[in-house]
């Protein structure tokens, strides 16, 4: 130590002693850390231990988040922000964290996902897809699966009140004409069915089909009428309609009513046909004709269905229907007996339309156990 004590002595910078610069770095330092305890013990809350400034967790005043008062250095405030590595989780004094959730705040619980509450409930994959969806959750719709709704069959009867109309003029000789007129009415059976697919949307359930129905025969009267320049005859003929059928592309939106019901419109375009027939076996001009009848059909409809299970539902509808005109060829016997040979006189127009009420069931998806679906 002696030694050290002239080494101190006899070494000097700039006429400095190093002794005497120790003395006063040394002094220096003891001055800086009485301040620095002096500011921690006006920092401290009242009743922290004397060997925690902040309390028992150890951490500093300024990671409790305590507010800087008049007798706290600014520089202190200063270096305790900047020293991330020392205190990473401080905050800025100015900021109060809170440590705990109100008691009267309560958190919703996070709602658990489909596939979730299937595993939670020990469903498999096949339960999770037969999970009812809402076709519009906000109008009260009836729950229904999402596959039954893309493939459907329906199967319909029904009466109607149909009209046949007969038409036609042409020349007869020179100075004559020969025109058909009449119309005919009926009350007759229908049957037929659908295959279609059906599309869920927010607003309303479209469904797009094809669809063919039968009718059942009947027959009508008409008149032929002779005349030039007044009338000459007037004479009866007899008309047949033998199976009159029709196939069509329709397309229906079905709005929801209720949790069961729905309310539905739309309409349909196609083909139809029957086999035409007419007749007169006056003597004064006999006159036969008979055809098939191909022509352009179309219908418009509307009416209510009523979900009974899951995947059947009825249907209670009503349905114009009309073929357009089409013509058949008349000829008339040469011997006026109505027996061969015969000439031509002319074409008959014929068109139907019909008043349908149709009562329907539809089967949505008919054969998913068998392909097991």
């Amino acid at each position: 130590m002696k030694m050290l004590g002239h080494v101190l002595r006899g070494v000097s910078f700039g006429g400095i002693r190093l002794l005497d610069l120790v003395i006063a770095l040394g002094g220096s330092a003891l001055l800086v850390a009485l301040e620095t305890s002096a500011v921690a013990q006006t920092l401290r809350p009242s009743g922290s231990p004397s060997g925690s400034p902040s309390g028992s967790s150890g951490r500093s005043p300024f990671d409790m988040g305590l507010l800087a008062t008049d007798e706290a250095p600014v520089e202190l405030f200063r270096r305790e922000r900047d020293h991330a590595a020392i205190m990473p989780d401080a905050v800025p004094p100015e900021v109060m964290l809170p440590t705990a959730i109100p008691p009267d705040v309560t958190l919703p619980e996070a709602p658990l996902s489909t596939v979730e509450s299937s595993i939670e409930g020990g469903q498999n994959a096949a339960s999770i897809q037969d999970r009812s969806i809402s076709l519009v959750p906000d109008h009260g719709v009836c729950e229904i699966d999402e596959r039954d709704r893309r493939f459907y069959v329906t199967g319909t009867l029904g009466v109607g009140l149909i009209n046949a109309y007969n038409d036609g003029s042409f020349n007869f000789l020179d100075d004559q004409i020969v025109s058909i007129s009449g119309k005919s009415d009926d009350s007759l059976g229908t049957c037929g069915g659908a295959i279609g697919f059906a599309l869920l949307n927010p607003v309303a359930l479209c469904r797009m089909e094809i669809e063919g129905r039968a009718r059942s025969s009947f027959d009508g009267e008409a008149t032929m009428t002779l005349a030039d320049t007044t009338v000459l005859a007037t004479l009866p003929m007899t008309t047949s309609f033998d199976s009159p059928w029709s196939v069509m592309t329709n397309l229906w939106l079905e709005l929801p009513i209720g949790s069961r019901c729905g309310l539905y419109g739309g309409a349909g375009f196609g083909c139809g046909g029957y086999r035409y027939a007419i007749e007169g076996d006056d003597p004064a001009l006999p006159a036969i004709g008979s055809g098939n009848v191909n022509s352009f059909a179309w219908q418009v409809g509307c009416g209510m269905t009523y979900r009974v299970t899951r995947n059947v539902s009825c249907d209670l509808g009503y349905r114009y229907v009309a073929f357009t005109g089409s013509d058949v060829s008349l000829y008339s016997s040469v011997d006026g007996d109505d027996t061969p040979p015969y000439f031509y006189l002319g074409n008959a127009v014929t068109s139907l339309d019909s008043h349908d009420l149709l009562l329907s069931v539809t089967v949505h998806q008919p054969f998913r156990r068998l392909f097991g679906r």
